[in-house]
């Protein structure tokens, strides 16, 4: 009775197993709608249009951690550096900041930057439960990101606080002339 039992069971198995592998319920993952394209050059952009809308870090007692997608932050910046003629972006970091103009302001920025002499930031604002958003003071509806090129020594990502706005620059450190700042929008 029980050798009758183990075979009807392992027939029924394997009967299951037969048709739940059949080709129609196979799944195309080069055409599949959402699915990762391994020769894309950037990350799909449909589908995250909100990423820079939302949390891009937050605050654990001075130790700042972002929570966004990594990734895609990256990808984002590195079409601004790409942009600039700068080389791969390989740190990314919220950093905090006081206004050149101003000791008693204090801004946020998320900051990208290569081996060299180029770095890309977007302002952020800290909300009172230690969130990071992008900060939109201007009304811009999409994150403009601010980019300093120059020498490695200086032309850093400052801001200065100007009629209660943070407005980003690129402070020339001794670099004079080879300092050199854009805007672009992320879109």
């Amino acid at each position: 009775m029980k050798r009758s039992l183990l075979k009807t069971l392992a027939c029924i198995s394997l009967f299951a197993g037969f048709t739940s592998c059949s080709p129609e319920s196979a799944v195309d993952l080069t055409t599949d709608a959402g699915a990762i394209d391994p020769n894309a050059t950037e990350p799909d952009r449909q589908g995250r249009s909100s990423l820079w809308d939302g949390e891009i870090g937050i605050d654990r007692d001075t130790l700042f951690e972002i929570t966004a997608d990594k990734g895609f932050l990256l990808a984002d910046l590195q079409i601004v550096a790409d942009k600039e003629g700068a080389s791969e972006l390989i740190a990314l970091e919220i950093v905090k900041k006081e206004a050149l103009n101003d000791s008693n302001d204090t801004g946020y920025m998320l900051v990208a930057s290569d081996s060299g002499a180029f770095s890309v930031g977007v302002m952020l604002k800290r909300t009172q439960s230690g969130m990071f958003m992008v900060d939109d003071g201007f009304g811009n509806p999409n994150p403009v990101a601010v980019s300093c090129k120059g020498c490695s020594s200086g032309c850093n990502l400052q801001y200065l606080y100007i009629d209660g706005k943070k407005v980003p620059i690129c402070n020339e450190n001794g670099c004079g002339s080879d300092c050199k700042k854009s805007e672009v929008e992320i879109d």
